[in-house]
């Protein structure tokens, strides 16, 4: 599959590129990020992988339990207590 996908790259049909991973971004599927020749392309899930950080700093997790396209649930977790 990967000469497959290397062989479309070489011939034009489409243009390779790099994704970074974003872990503290709180959408599960705006966590992988594409970047084209370097560039970002869409600044605001940046943002939004620094919101999550300063969420997880104060000690919030997004809530597993979620789907695409409801609200995203944070709860803060402290020492033994919810």
């Amino acid at each position: 599959m990967v000469t497959a996908l290397q062989a479309l790259v070489d011939s034009g049909q489409v243009q390779s590129s790099t994704v970074a991973r974003l872990e503290t971004v709180p959408v599960p599927f705006l966590r992988k990020v594409p970047l084209l020749e370097g560039e970002w392309l869409d600044r605001y899930v940046v943002e939004l992988a620094e919101y999550g950080s300063l969420l997880r700093a104060r000690s919030y997790e997004a809530s597993k339990d979620h789907v695409i396209c409801a609200q995203i649930k944070f709860t803060q977790w402290t020492y033994g207590r919810i």
